[in-house]
């Protein structure tokens, strides 16, 4: 079998060199009065064959990703390629959006759906140069031609519309006739690409009758040299998940608990947990991937050097800056120092994130004590990061032709679930998920044979009286399907299309809009209607002030000194926080008299959960930190919200000591006094963090926050902070 291969592939060498030497011979032989025509064809050769080549390396490889393309049966694609059309979900595709009108299939992604509920699978998308190229598991072979095949397919189709029926010499007297079937060959040898091209044309002139036949031009671009050392490089990103080890580093390196990106594991002591707004986070990582995928590079190529003194500048730890310069450094087997690579996310593609449910993310434990210590504690987290997102790959021969040069392009996916790389088939990454119904054995609704009801119109408006365009809509029974998203047709946005058949809901989604659900119920050949109305988010600017909580006590307090700025007569004695113990004259009293601003040291945290008016309504959440007299944004959209509103005083505060405390004897009752246990331990010891307050109320949000754009949050605050050290005591 190995002589047998082996005597095919000397043949066809040689079969290649023997018409390439006919070619050349006939080319000799060429007539001088026919000389422009043969010039005319090869022009028009190398023009088609450099256009198609270029369409080939701008799409991976690939002249035609989808069925509706007309490369695509001309080519002898066998197989659609999933493309996300929109640019929203990019990682839920074969191939992203780089721009408009430009799309890059993946040489290798997660095929299965962001959320696990599928399992996990991979697919690669890597052409064969031709038939010489040594198929490896991640070529595709029998769904998509080689590239060499593709080139031959665009050149026979599109050679005509240059050549034009050779109007151009009939102005000079010459009548030029197609006498045979033309045929296109392509041979990528290791220096250059060359097109041949059987025509057969009879070319009648004043001098006489002349025939031509054989045609032929260079392209002056080493493919095969290109594309073993771009296959190079993919196959060493490909084994050693390269991608997902930057993805799975930024999240872990950057993130800490003082950042914008919050620590996969990580214990404190304090006494409220730092929370972070999930879509906050996930521009903060657009902006962090962009920065070091940037960073990659490929040893011995062109491409600048990437200066371990950067890393070790930014992260202040020389072992860190060595493990990071190893990280982003990808070491192919073959060196080409004239072939520059480069590495491209752009914070302007969506990526895959999610860490928690509800859009805050927060402390996963917490502990706290009892009495005096109620407001002390630890927090906990351990945060499950999932991640997936889009690399654009581009290696250039800067010198191919005639130094314009020549850019291969290819896409690679970036993944992370759990905090972990993911491998095919692991089980792990489907802890949190849903069995798809193939693993149950239930029909699965969102099949497209279940589509069976009559023609449905959808049409999608926002709050505000917009049209909604690329709006995804899902139909939601037994389970939900996702379906279309809408277009805009006559200033509406609309999908028109069959469903499921079943009683159930329509669930509407758009970034820039609250997920809608309404209910739905479709019957087998009914056609229907709908018009849905989605809640349009608005980015609000909040600010804070307090209202003071003071302690009223029988020990003479000097106003003039302590309380100058708070006007006593107008304090009402209502709110009171009693306890048991204290003599009634010990009492907390509410000032509604004035608001104050914030001190600087005071942080106020406002957690804001929107109230669901029917169980079809969404969770929503939205957090916004306030610091000092400072100003935060806060996405809302009309509704009632429950809002918890923590204050926290980030300043060095000392608990004085007191001999007669109210402590807690071995038998749990409370003493003044005596010989018993200390309620607290902390006497005499200074706190970082101090927590003055934590309120909840609901507040209804009305279509006034659309015009506004503008709200001050009001809180109370206990006001220990402000009573003097020397002032202090435990009570």
């Amino acid at each position: 079998m190995i002589i047998l291969g082996l005597f095919f592939y000397f043949r066809g060498q040689q079969t290649t060199e023997a018409v390439e030497a006919q070619v050349q011979q006939a080319m000799r032989e060429v007539p001088v009065v026919v000389q422009p025509v043969k010039n005319y064809v090869e022009q028009c050769l190398q023009t088609v064959g450099r256009e198609g080549l270029e369409k080939l390396a701008f799409h991976g490889g690939f002249l035609a990703l989808t069925a509706d393309d007309p490369e695509f049966v001309r080519a002898g694609f066998f197989q659609s390629l999933e493309v996300d059309i929109t640019g929203l979900r990019p990682t839920e595709a074969d191939a992203f959006k780089v721009r408009e009108g430009w799309f890059v299939p993946y040489w290798h992604h997660l095929s299965t759906k962001n959320d696990g509920s599928e399992g996990v699978a991979f697919s690669s998308h890597v052409p064969l140069l031709d038939m010489q190229t040594d198929a490896k598991e991640f070529h595709s072979r029998s769904a998509f031609p080689s590239i060499q095949r593709q080139m031959e397919a665009y050149v026979a189709a599109k050679l005509p519309d240059c050549l034009n029926n050779f109007t151009l010499f009939e102005q000079q007297g010459m009548d030029i006739e197609i006498t045979g079937e033309p045929h296109v060959s392509v041979s990528i040898p290791r220096k250059g690409v060359v097109l041949l091209l059987t025509l057969p044309l009879r070319i009648k002139a004043e001098e006489g009758t002349q025939n031509l036949n054989q045609f032929r031009t260079e392209l002056d671009v080493n493919l095969r040299d290109l594309y073993e050392y771009v296959l190079d490089i993919f196959e060493v990103m490909y084994r050693s998940q390269s991608m997902d080890q930057v993805v799975r580093n930024v999240v872990s390196g950057y993130g800490s608990l003082e950042g914008d990106i919050p620590p996969m594991y990580a214990d404190e002591i304090g006494f409220a947990p730092r929370m972070w707004v999930q879509s906050s986070v996930e521009e903060k990582l657009k902006e962090l991937f962009e920065a070091n995928i940037k960073k990659l590079r490929v040893m011995g190529s062109l491409g600048e050097e990437y200066d371990s003194n950067q890393i070790f500048q930014e992260f202040g730890d020389l072992i860190r800056a060595g493990q990071l310069t190893n990280l982003y450094t990808l070491r192919p087997t073959l060196i080409r120092s004239g072939y520059d690579v480069s590495f491209t996310y752009s914070q302007d593609w969506p990526l895959y994130l999610f860490v928690a449910p509800g859009g805050v993310i927060s402390s996963t434990d917490s502990g706290v004590g009892i009495g005096l210590l109620s407001f002390l504690g630890f927090q906990r987290y351990q945060l499950p990061f999932d991640v997936s997102l889009p690399v654009l790959v581009e290696v250039t021969d800067p010198t191919a032709f005639r130094g314009e040069g020549f850019t291969l392009f290819f896409g690679m996916e970036g993944n992370m679930r759990n905090n972990e790389i993911i491998q095919e088939g692991q089980e792990e990454a489907r802890s949190r998920i849903r069995l798809p119904p193939s693993d149950t054995g239930e029909v699965h609704l969102c099949d497209m044979d279940q589509r069976n009801s009559g023609d449905i119109t959808i049409e999608v408006v926002g709050s505000d009286g917009r049209p909604v365009d690329n709006a995804a809509i899902s139909f939601i029974s037994s389970t939900k399907c996702p379906i279309a998203n809408t277009k805009i047709e006559n200033r509406k946005s609309i999908f028109a299309g069959k469903l499921p058949i079943g009683i159930g809901g329509i669930e509407v989604n758009h970034p820039d809009y609250l997920t809608t659900k309404v209910p739905f119920t479709t019957k087998l050949h009914e056609p229907d209607s709908t018009k849905i109305i989605v809640p349009k988010f608005v980015d609000t600017v909040v600010s804070a002030k307090k209202y003071l909580l003071k302690k009223r006590s029988n020990i003479p307090l000097d106003i003039d000194d302590y309380d100058k700025d708070e006007d006593l007569d107008e304090v009402f004695d209502i709110n009171y926080i009693r306890n048991p113990v204290l003599p009634a004259e010990q009492q907390w009293i509410f000032n509604r008299a004035s608001l104050h601003e914030l001190r600087p040291q005071e942080r106020l945290i406002i957690n804001a959960e929107r109230m669901k008016d029917s169980p079809l309504d969404p969770d929503y959440q939205t957090l916004a930190i306030i610091q000092g007299d400072g100003k935060a944004n806060m996405r809302l959209v009309p509704g009632t919200y429950k809002l918890t509103m923590t204050l926290m005083y980030n300043a060095p505060y000392t608990i004085p000591t007191c001999p007669e405390c109210i402590c807690k004897s071995v038998d749990d009752t409370f003493l003044i006094g005596g010989d018993c246990e200390r309620w607290s331990d902390l006497e005499g010891k200074e706190l970082d963090t101090v927590a003055e307050s934590s309120i909840v109320i609901q507040h209804t949000f009305g279509d006034e926050i659309y015009e506004d754009g503008t709200i001050m949050f009001r809180t109370i605050a206990a006001d220990f902070p402000g009573v003097p050290e020397q002032r202090r005591m435990l009570k």
